[in-house]
């Protein structure tokens, strides 16, 4: 609860959308880009159905995978705010 209450669960969503976006990758237009092509080609044709399907390739397929980079930053932000409300033992 502290980490809602405190805020860090939005600065935490905050810096993981800006290290998604700052990442040359470009990780957000791609998966927007594959889900429009889903949609477009029918292969999908409801929210729900998209999106379990992009979730799906996310996990699976290494071309929608979620840089490395951006995984290890998330990581560090997510720490530095759990060490603000708790002690982690190593």
């Amino acid at each position: 609860m502290v980490l809602i209450r405190d805020g860090h669960v939005g600065r935490i969503q905050d810096y993981l959308l800006h290290i998604l976006h700052a990442n040359s990758s470009n990780w957000p237009a791609t998966v927007q880009a594959h889900a429009l092509q889903l949609l477009r080609s029918g292969e999908c044709s409801s929210f729900p159905a998209l999106m379990e399907r992009v979730m799906d390739d996310v996990r699976t397929d290494p071309q929608f995978a979620v840089p490395q980079a951006v995984v290890d930053e998330a990581l560090r932000a997510t720490r530095e705010s759990l060490d603000m409300v708790c002690e982690i033992e190593e």
